[in-house]
């Protein structure tokens, strides 16, 4: 049926909502969190150095899976030298000091060799992958789920497609392998299986890198999707009646990864008067869309 005979039939458009991995878990974990962050788009002023050194690891990563894409052939110390580049950007932009220089460099190094051994498996196929995918409509509503893949492949010789995400680690743990990022990424390119690849930061560690294999059965990624389609409902349901219908949930200010909620000042202040909450805003929180095409 095309789009103009399904206005035509609903009697009005159909409402739109898109949602990437972190709106999902946002709305799923405290309503106002969602709110803060997807109406309001705020996030916290200032950024920590553990995430920078995520960011700086990831971009090493990205460049030489383009590379790799662009011209397939490269000899070791071709691929040393992106990375190199990138952490020696890092230190003159003060990020790392001399010793973390040059701890960077041999780990990045040591990684290079590693994942070599790696790479006879596989064939890379995309890198940083966008994408937008219909989740579910009917005469009313358009549910899209969006994301970003860190790098698409195809496992040889079976020629099945996969997905993998890098994740840095400065401790030894195991990501839950069934969060809404990874059955999202199966579901998006209709696959099975996907591999985590654990980029460890540990000093004192003869095996800091690990690839690891996750397998989603069909019936997993079913629920998955509509226990996701459920979220949004939930959440359009709530966008009529403003902020007031997006409550806190008090019990996941402080069950965060890395510490408290950042928004707890906002939340912990929504009492006072509404000069004293603006001032809050300004001074510790700033607008930023982080969409996954950017």
């Amino acid at each position: 049926m095309r789009e103009s005979e399904r206005k035509r039939r609903s009697g009005k458009n159909r409402l739109v909502l898109a949602m990437d991995s972190q709106a999902l878990n946002a709305a799923q974990v405290c309503k106002r969190l969602y709110y803060l962050t997807k109406a309001e788009k705020l996030v916290r002023i200032g950024s920590k150095r553990a995430y920078e050194i995520g960011t700086m690891v990831h971009d090493i990563m990205h460049r030489v899976t383009r590379a790799k894409l662009n011209r397939r052939i490269f000899t070791q110390a071709q691929l040393l030298e992106i990375g190199y580049k990138v952490i020696r950007r890092a230190h003159l932009r003060g990020l790392l000091d001399e010793d973390a220089l040059v701890f960077h460099t041999v780990k990045y190094t040591q990684y290079v060799s590693w994942f070599q051994n790696q790479e006879r498996y596989y064939k890379p196929l995309g890198n940083e992958v966008r994408f937008s995918k219909l989740l579910y409509e009917d005469m009313d509503v358009i549910f899209a789920y969006e994301g970003r893949i860190d790098l698409v492949l195809r496992i040889e010789p079976a020629g099945i497609n996969a997905w993998a995400d890098y994740k840095t680690q400065g401790r030894d743990y195991s990501i839950y392998t069934n969060r809404n990022q990874f059955l999202g990424y199966s579901w998006a390119i209709d696959t099975n299986i996907g591999f985590i690849i654990y980029y460890g930061l540990q000093k004192e560690k003869s095996d800091p890198f690990r690839l690891e294999p996750i397998s989603h059965p069909s019936g997993l990624i079913e629920q998955w999707k509509q226990d996701t389609i459920r979220t949004y409902r939930d959440v359009l349901a709530r966008i009529p009646f403003g902020e007031d219908a997006f409550e806190r949930n008090r019990s996941a200010c402080d069950s965060g990864k890395f510490g408290n909620c950042p928004f707890i000042p906002i939340c912990d202040n929504s009492w006072v008067a509404p000069p004293v909450q603006e001032g809050i805003r300004r001074n510790f929180f700033k607008e930023s869309d982080w969409t996954p095409w950017k």
